[in-house]
């Protein structure tokens, strides 16, 4: 199934705070799973990178702007993040061999690429 449906996420732009929910069978948010945590901080990043680990069972990394592969597209005038982009490398693979051209997950810019799952998961 899809992982990321089982959640609901809030991102506080003044904070740089991610908090993450689990999601309830009408949508809403119910049991507070995660945060909330200062994405802007290697701390921060890694508990976030950390958590995602653990709810998929694949290794995954946390991209940010200043990755070399990264852009600051999506972030706002003071920097901030307004976005949680997350990637599943096998899809990205997969959409790879039916175009016939070379791509990577980090093209897409994430912020979280999710190694080790089926494609389109």
């Amino acid at each position: 199934g899809e992982i990321l449906n089982h959640f609901v996420t809030k991102y506080d732009d003044e904070t740089n705070e991610l908090t993450v929910w689990k999601r309830n069978n009408a949508g809403q948010k119910a049991d507070q799973l995660l945060g909330p945590v200062n994405i802007s901080t290697t701390a921060g990043q890694e508990k976030v990178a950390s958590f995602f680990e653990e709810k998929c069972g694949e290794p995954l990394s946390f991209v940010t702007s200043n990755s070399s592969e990264n852009t600051d597209e999506g972030f706002n005038m003071r920097g901030h993040s307004r976005t949680i982009h997350i990637v599943n490398a096998a899809t990205v693979r997969e959409v790879e061999t039916k175009l016939g051209s070379k791509l990577t997950a980090e093209q897409f810019r994430p912020n979280i690429i999710v190694y080790g799952l089926k494609a389109w998961n």
